[in-house]
């Protein structure tokens, strides 16, 4: 009986034993597998940073950027439908049903799987329609969910400090009007513009050569009613390829960069640059009272029409920079919400930058036909044979050590079943 008791105790202990070197075995598994460079970098991204989509080609910088920068959000839009935990189809700081301000003649289609907004072939298309004289388009906004949108895994993402950057394609046609921009949470930083405003681009349908890029805050006067920075530049045909835009967002100033090139003057009027968090916007609205418009949409514009976007990113820099903030939204439904949107019509026509204009032959143009998947040299998510595979092999030594591991572990279960 004491035989039996204290061979059953040894085999409890061998269990447990074993047990621990399973764990350590499986441990050491990963270790080998989070060896690989690159799958290292994107399983932490997409693990330890929901918002880094996984396919974010590792170590990419913002363009034309040098120093330390970590991607604290992408979406490389390589799904087949729109990230709805990364993105809502409205501007939070909109009025009630996502309509928007300055006389636009756009509605915002927010319904999910709507046709406004398509992710197809690598490519965002926020598309412009118009049905039974109703002008509907799309947009996308990491904002605050305050309209309270059917989607329980969202989550806003906002920053303060940070590179945002993105590949565009505009669409070419009178009364049409793209842009990149962002603001902050106007339900706990005030309205606009005393809370800010920052455009990362605004190209005129009418002119797709014409490159403006601004900045608004409060205070009286101002060539918009407000202060603000209203810059223009003149760049090649941003209908006719994609270009790299940039808004480098630092303590001391404000720049803008057009694939890699700084555009214009760095604003560094301290009452411009907020300490805040800004969430981005990505639209395309059709119509209003902003001047380089020149008019609505006429019969010659184009419908269906599409502002093609390759991808969004912010980085941030690796040092002395506040970190980004998600979090789940569940703000109330606000009672008024004041807001502006890009001047709210009163900005004047800019004056031009004193970089004056970017030819062609300075700015590189790359197509990217919408209707077929995007080069690995123009999104950079496949893997050339020189670099580290995202599913790597183990190499000889790891795989040795594998092996060993594994004879010992066979060992110690057949010395347990003894």
């Amino acid at each position: 009986m004491k035989k039996s008791r204290k061979k059953e105790k040894h085999i409890a202990k061998s269990f447990v034993t074993a047990l621990g070197i399973i764990v350590l075995f499986i441990s050491l598994i990963v270790t080998i597998i989070f060896q690989q460079k690159r799958q290292t970098t994107n399983i932490l991204a997409s693990v330890l940073n929901f918002n880094v989509d996984p396919t974010y080609p590792a170590n990419t910088q913002p363009v034309g950027q040098a120093g330390g920068w970590q991607i604290v959000f992408s979406d490389e839009f390589n799904e087949n439908a729109l990230d709805l935990t990364k993105w809502i189809m409205c501007n939070p700081s909109f009025a009630s049903s996502c309509n928007p301000f300055n006389n636009e003649q756009e509605k915002y289609n927010i319904m999910p799987n709507n046709p406004n907004v398509v992710v197809s072939s690598g490519i965002l298309h926020l598309i412009t329609t118009k049905q039974n004289g109703q002008i509907l388009s799309g947009m996308v906004s990491t904002g605050p969910n305050v309209f309270n949108y059917n989607q329980p895994t969202y989550k806003s993402f906002q920053y303060t400090y940070g590179y945002y950057e993105g590949r565009v394609k505009i669409p070419k046609g009178n009364g049409l009007w793209p842009s990149l921009w962002e603001l902050p949470d106007q339900k706990k930083y005030g309205t606009w513009p005393g809370s800010g405003e920052y455009d990362n681009f605004e190209i005129p349908g009418n002119n797709p050569s014409e490159y403006h890029f601004s900045v608004h805050w409060s205070g009286s006067g101002g060539k918009c009613g407000h202060p603000c920075s209203s810059q223009v530049a003149t760049i090649s045909d941003a209908s006719a390829t994609y270009h790299t835009f940039g808004l480098d967002w630092e303590p001391n100033g404000l720049s803008w960069y057009v694939d890699g090139k700084k555009m214009g003057n760095t604003v560094t009027d301290p009452a411009a640059i907020q300490n805040h968090p800004f969430y981005i916007i990505a639209n395309l609205s059709v119509g209003g009272s902003w001047p380089p418009l020149n008019g609505a949409p006429d019969a010659s514009t184009p419908f269906p029409s599409e502002m093609d976007i390759d991808y969004l990113r912010v980085w941030q820099k690796t040092t002395g920079t506040p970190a980004a903030t998600s979090a789940p939204t569940q703000v109330p439904q606000p009672t008024s919400i004041t807001s502006g949107f890009n001047c709210l019509g009163n900005c004047p026509t800019p004056v031009a930058s004193q970089t004056g204009t970017i030819s062609p032959t300075e700015i590189p143009s790359v197509t990217v036909p919408v209707v077929s998947t995007p080069s690995p040299t123009d999104v950079g998510i496949s893997v050339s044979p020189t670099q580290t595979p995202l599913l790597g092999t183990p190499s000889n030594n790891q795989t040795n050590i594998l092996q060993l591991f594994l004879q010992f572990l066979i060992n110690l279960l057949l010395g347990i079943s003894k």
